[in-house]
Parts: C-alpha cells; sequence; structure tokens
C-alpha cells in the first residue's frame, strides 16, 4: 500500500507474467514515466488507484485480466498513449476520475478476452483540439455500464461484440460509434 507517495520518472512494477495482488495507490503523485507506470500482463486482483494526481508518460495503467480493481478519483492526463489499458476485465471500477489530453482515456480493445461488469460511471474526459480518438474504446464487454460521463469530443467506440448500457453525455461529436 502506497500512501501520500510521490513518483517520478519510474515504474512502480512489471509483472512480467506473474499475477498481482491487493496492491493500493492512495493519495500519490505520479510524474513522467517513459513506460507503463503499472504494467500487469497476467490476473490482476484487488488494485486500487484513488485520489492520485498521474500526469504525463506512455501508459499510466496496463491491467490485464483486472478483477475486483477500482480506479476512483483521480486526475489522469498528458498519457501519449492510453490512462488506462485493460482486456478480460471482471469487476473493473472507473469512477469519478478527471481525464485529459490523453491519447485515449480508457481502451479495452485490444488485449485479448471478454471483459463482465465494467463500471465507467461519473467521469471528465476532455480532449484538445485536435484529438478526435475515442476517449473510451470498448473491445467485447458484457453486462457493463457507461453513465454520468461528460466528454466534450467523441466518447464511446464499439463493436457488435459489445453489450453496454450508455447514458453519457457528449459536447462534440458522438456518444457511440461502431468500430
Amino acid at each position: 500500500q502506497f500512501n501520500n507517495c510521490s513518483f517520478s520518472k519510474i515504474r512502480a512494477f512489471d509483472t512480467q507474467g506473474k499475477y498481482c495482488q491487493s496492491i493500493y495507490f492512495f493519495n500519490c503523485n505520479i510524474r513522467r514515466t517513459s513506460v507503463a507506470f503499472v504494467k500487469s500482463d497476467n490476473v490482476t486482483y484487488d488494485f486500487k488507484m484513488h485520489g492520485c494526481l498521474v500526469e504525463q508518460g506512455d501508459t499510466a495503467l496496463y491491467l490485464i485480466n483486472p478483477i475486483g480493481t477500482s480506479i476512483l478519483g483521480n486526475t489522469i492526463e498528458g498519457f501519449h498513449n492510453y490512462a488506462i489499458y485493460y482486456g478480460s476485465a471482471k469487476g473493473l471500477t472507473i469512477h469519478g476520475n478527471y481525464f485529459e489530453e490523453n491519447g485515449v482515456d480508457i481502451d479495452g480493445r485490444n488485449a485479448g478476452g471478454t471483459s463482465i461488469s465494467v463500471s465507467i460511471i461519473g467521469n471528465f474526459f476532455f480532449a484538445g483540439e485536435g484529438n478526435n480518438e475515442w476517449r473510451v474504446k470498448w473491445g467485447d464487454t458484457h453486462g457493463s455500464i457507461s453513465a454520468g460521463n461528460w466528454a466534450n469530443r467523441n466518447l464511446h467506440a464499439v463493436n457488435q461484440f459489445v453489450d453496454i448500457f450508455i447514458n453519457d453525455t457528449v459536447e462534440n461529436g458522438f456518444t457511440t460509434n461502431t468500430d
């Protein structure tokens, strides 16, 4: 558990094929990562990031098969690739975060496997003038929800394998797109 810690220009961990369990970041400052700050390419149980300021770098969170994971009340901005990259999620909660100027804010498309019970609620998504990427890219997903989110640009990219409830607001652009 990391409470009120500062991280600069480092990776917290890379599981390299091993599973990860009960890792918590609370009220931390995380800046300028040249690689994914957290990279878990196997099962990730009970990962939490709450109330953190996470800015500038390659990718903030790379989570394959996150189970019982929560990302709550963070500011995540300035990542070249992804703020959150995930696949095969079960019980992934992304609530009340502020996303600004990331390549893609949330991407669950290319990591493989079907995701179940993904909840994306009450987030703020801001992309600059030249960034027309979809803020949330859904992979094969069932029994999930996106509600109460606001975006100033295109919000959801979905495919025919997505079964989610969407009730969000977009200022300019589209709420959903078949990708």
